[in-house]
């Protein structure tokens, strides 16, 4: 590795060692400036790149590795926009990695105290329409069943959850013989889908659990088709349908 005249041997044999390039913890800092992250001194960046590189978690906690950190903060600092710096040098271009959608008119509803039961007591009515679950655990497999099974025989529901929790889907599948599910090793969004407008969207798991989340309803059918698309590429299938799902 190449390192800057600046450093002292001592600092560049820890960074070999720890195998974190000085080019690295720039581009560190740059992602984060980038992202939105601001630091108020050396000492906070450095504190960020104990929980970033967290395979060296000794290396990051020694003086030489506070010293180093604290020089590329101050030089990338004075190559900040805000001090009139080469911008285009330092910053790195903020491009998404997925479109940004206008969902033009959409309705929100706080259900943050609303229980999963009240927030799809209308889920009987429209027995048609096509409910999708996201969520990582399954918390309180009878509440679950009983609010589903509102659908005769869980029909038109699809749920994706953690394959943590197969034993509770399997359980669920017997209870509710036409919903389709799907297991996955690292699901981890909570997401409720409602044809044709609602989603839920929060940290809310699906069931009964002992944990303060926020869900909030939306109802904006651009939003629902840009979740409802979005699950079907991370399933890699071309839609929910029937007999769909793991069980």
């Amino acid at each position: 590795m190449k390192y800057p005249k600046t450093l002292t041997p001592e600092q560049c044999d820890l960074l070999e060692e720890a195998g974190i390039s000085y080019a690295s913890l720039a581009s560190t800092l740059n992602c984060a400036w980038t992202e939105g992250i601001r630091f108020d001194d050396a000492r906070q960046f450095h504190k960020y790149c104990y929980y970033h590189y967290v395979g060296s978690e000794d290396y990051v906690r020694q003086q030489p590795f506070r010293e180093i950190t604290e020089k590329v903060y101050n030089i990338m600092l004075r190559n900040r926009p805000e001090y009139h710096g080469p911008f285009q040098m330092y910053e790195m271009q903020n491009i998404s990695t997925s479109p940004v959608i206008d969902v033009g008119k959409v309705k929100v509803h706080n259900t943050t105290f609303d229980s999963w039961g009240n927030r799809l007591r209308h889920i009987k009515d429209f027995p048609d329409l096509k409910l999708i679950i996201s969520t990582y655990s399954l918390n309180n497999i009878n509440y679950i069943s009983a609010i589903l099974g509102n659908r005769h025989y869980g029909k038109n529901i699809h749920l994706i959850c953690h394959e943590r929790f197969a034993d509770g889907a399997v359980e669920l599948k017997k209870a509710l013989p036409l919903m389709c599910i799907y297991l996955r090793p690292d699901i981890h969004t909570k997401i409720v889908l409602l044809e044709p407008n609602i989603v839920f969207h929060g940290s809310d798991n699906f069931g009964k659990g002992g944990y303060f989340n926020e869900a909030l309803e939306f109802r904006s059918k651009e939003f629902f088709d840009y979740e409802y698309n979005m699950l079907l590429h991370y399933l890699r299938i071309d839609d929910f349908k029937v007999g769909g799902g793991d069980l």
